[in-house]
């Protein structure tokens, strides 16, 4: 069949109208390309669904919206995948993008294994119908996108607000119930108008419609105003949400004058004197509005000999009620306030205002409250340079007692003639200027020692404006200095911290490095030791054997040793990861591992004894790591004890863990050794045994401690431990894994990655 036929498109045009999804369209597609260009093998990419990764030759395909062509496939080809269709024997590849200039919706790609098998001709025929299918896919998606929005308007339009669909151009397509009722109008009426016909349309309003900006129109009809809020659904058609702004407009304003108010409180009551409603600087009540909201106002309301207003505020006539009232309030306060009560239509008006004589009484006390409970140095003096009052800071800066500062001559606080004179000067600056900052000066305690301040000063004036004193506000800098001092060593320290860290992570990397370095040889050493104790390389005396099995010997310790070594390093540095399996710890028992031990526990006439409870489960650990706990803990206790026997005793404790213990009758354990058990390199002395067992390494231990803690795990000695009575060594492990919240972050870090 010829590709240049009209019929290749027809067929193209109908697998896209038949097909559900870009997927489909693009697997019928490559079946029917693949049959008429004598391909062998055809390849499809949905990228509209994001599927599989794009190679290099496919994006410059859909980079370019042009087919991409390659008769002579070679290993030299431009793309590294072209070279890789090579590999797999094809030698012709022609690339299909299916492509608009915004979206991306497939490639295919059509191999064989024939050169020269796809012509000119037909890149140039299949173009144009790729081309052509992506307008068709842009086309049908949008027609999708658009039927949604129309079923979400559709359910959003049984909504309370007023809702319009509208064309760009203003003429309403579609309005809903809650539109149509505030226009006063029907749908067949609305059919046809714009949106100016019903609102005041400035060009502001209808740019900011077209932008999908918040304006404000207001009806011609009712004159009412609405906040209009804009949403484009598609190129055409723009979204319209309303709401009635008018009334909030009102509120609005009348909120403004109330806040304008910092020493008023509003009210309104029905006829009943009830609260209906409460505004202003509630701070003047101490309360808030919920507590005097739906309230009798004469239920807490008394003139100042405590008499009931009710009867007085009913009787009055045209002139308003004013006068100076009592409030009792439920948490015991009592303020008295000015109040004014008129008359309104349904009910009464109140203004609540201070009484400001009682006001600066309690203002005075409030500041000298606060001025007493400062953190802040202040010392008041008169303007003779006396000191009239002073803050119990400033009292215990300087070592004085309560109240042994007053009358105290200003001059004589200071340590130095220096501080003095800069004072002189700042308080008659202060004369002209009312305040003055930032003035440092060093003061003397009663027991002569000096205080470095920087200091504040405010001057005090009397209905005249005559000076009649000085507040001195300070904060002490000693102080701040230590403390800026303090941070200076923590800065130190942090560095010294990193420093070291950063040796300790050379150190560890310096052991891998050597322990690793040194394994070679050593296996090599143990393999040849083996070969002549085997005869491999003739016949050896006995005492050439012994030395040999002694090499062999002192190898196998050394390999110990270094794997030891390489196991702290491990742990130390947060390099060993858990196998987490579920173990069942009679699988332990019978291992192979601990299987020798028990013979070696035998063959130097010890008891030997390995006993799991009945109720013991199965737990969820590494088996690897913990048949290494056991291994230690079973050899420290081989190690020690000379007579009687060695016993590995499992058991459930509660519901969550289990408890392991390897006890022993050896030479047991003085409390001084105890404490230092678990620590690393840290060795017991073997004083009391027949036969020493070898010096150790002094890792077993603190592997065994590392191990556990990384299981969640617990271990310690046994508090029956004593010398001459044998050791207990136990462990305990939770039954079920537990994880700390950082390591499963870090953990499902891993997991993704």
């Amino acid at each position: 069949m010829a590709v240049t036929s009209e019929g290749l498109a027809q067929a193209a045009i109908e697998i896209s109208r038949e097909s559900a999804t870009v997927s489909e369209m693009l697997a019928k597609l490559s079946s029917m390309l693949k049959e008429s260009l004598g391909a062998e093998e055809a390849v499809t990419k949905d990228v509209y669904q994001m599927k599989g990764e794009l190679s290099q030759a496919e994006e410059a395909a859909l980079n370019t919206k042009m087919p991409y062509l390659d008769n002579r496939l070679s290993s030299y080809s431009g793309f590294v995948d072209l070279i890789n269709y090579f590999s797999a024997g094809f030698r012709s590849c022609l690339m299909i993008p299916i492509a608009t200039e915004q979206n991306n919706f497939g490639i295919i790609t059509l191999l064989s294994r024939k050169e020269e098998c796809f012509r000119k001709g037909s890149v140039e025929t299949l173009a144009p119908i790729a081309r052509m299918l992506s307008y068709e896919l842009d086309s049908r998606l949008e027609r999708e996108r658009s039927l949604s929005m129309a079923r979400y308007f559709d359910a959003a339009f049984e909504g309370v607000m007023p809702q319009f669909i509208i064309e760009k151009s203003g003429r309403i397509v579609k309005a809903n119930k809650s539109a149509m009722n505030m226009l006063g109008t029907v749908q067949k009426d609305i059919a046809g108008s714009v949106l100016g016909d019903f609102f005041y349309i400035t060009p502001d309003i209808a740019e900011s419609i077209k932008d999908s900006r918040t304006a404000e129109i207001k009806d011609l009809k009712s004159g009412r105003d609405y906040r209009l809020s804009p949403k484009k659904i598609n190129d055409s058609l723009v979204h319209l949400l309303l709401s009635d702004t008018t009334e909030l407009r009102n509120l609005e304003d009348r909120a403004g004058v109330i806040a304008m108010s910092q020493a008023e409180v509003f009210m309104l009551l029905d006829k009943n004197m009830r609260i209906t409603w409460v505004g202003g600087d509630m701070a003047l009540l101490k309360a808030g509005e919920a507590n005097f909201t739906d309230r009798m106002l004469q239920g807490f309301v008394k003139d100042r000999e405590g008499i009931g207003i009710e009867s007085r505020i009913r009787n009055m006539r045209d002139e308003p009620f004013r006068e100076q009232v009592r409030l009792a309030l439920d948490n015991g306060i009592e303020i008295d306030v000015n109040m004014a009560i008129a008359r309104r239509q349904g009910g009464y008006a109140a203004v609540i205002s201070r009484n400001m004589e009682r006001f600066i009484e309690n203002m005075r006390n409030e500041v000298s409250d606060l001025v007493a409970l400062s953190h802040e140095f202040v010392i008041v003096i008169d303007d003779e340079g006396f000191v009239r009052g002073s803050n119990k800071s400033a009292e215990r800066l300087l070592k004085y007692g309560s109240g042994d500062l007053d009358g105290v001559p200003i001059s004589s606080l200071f340590a130095d003639s220096e501080s003095k004179d800069r004072m002189n000067s700042a308080m008659d600056m202060a004369k002209g200027r009312d305040t003055l900052t930032d003035l440092f000066v060093s003061l003397s305690t009663k027991d002569g020692e000096q205080v470095r301040l920087t200091q504040n000063i405010k001057t005090l004036r009397d209905a005249d404006n005559k000076v009649t004193g000085y507040i001195l506000i300070g904060k002490e800098l000693n102080t701040k200095m230590a403390m800026e001092e303090m941070r200076s060593q923590l800065e130190l320290r942090t560095k010294q911290a990193e420093k070291m860290k950063q040796e300790s992570d050379l150190k560890t990397q310096f052991i891998f490095n050597v322990s690793h370095e040194l394994k070679t040889p050593i296996t090599n050493i143990n393999g040849y030791a083996r070969l002549l104790l085997s005869g491999s390389f003739g016949e050896l005396s006995a005492e050439q054997l012994e030395s040999v099995r002694t090499i062999i010997t002192e190898d196998d310790r050394l390999m110990q040793l270094i794997q030891q070594i390489l196991d702290v390093a491990k742990l130390e540095a947060g390099k060993i990861k858990l196998d987490w399996q579920e173990v069942d710890l009679n699988s332990i028992r019978d291992n192979p591992s601990i299987k020798s031990l028990e013979e070696m526990v035998k063959a130097k006439g010890l008891g030997y004894d390995f006993i799991i409870d009945y109720n013991v489960p199965r737990i969820e650990a590494d088996p690897n790591r913990l048949i290494q706990v056991f291994v230690n803990l079973i050899v420290n206790a081989y190690k020690f004890t000379d007579k009687g026997g060695i016993t590995i005793k499992a058991t459930r404790k509660g519901k969550g863990s289990v408890r392991i213990e390897v006890s022993d009758t050896g030479i047991g354990i003085s409390p001084d050794d105890r404490a230092k058990l678990f620590k690393r390199f840290y060795q017991l002395q073997k004083r009391g045994l027949t036969k020493q067992e070898g010096s150790g390494t002094g890792l077993g231990l603190s592997i065994v401690k590392e191990i556990v803690s990384l299981h969640g795990g617990r271990v310690g000695v046994g508090s029956e431990t004593a010398v001459g009575k044998g050791s207990v060594f136990w462990f305990s492990l939770p039954v079920h894994r537990k994880i700390k919240k950082e390591r499963k972050s870090e953990e499902a870090k891993s997991d993704a990655d």
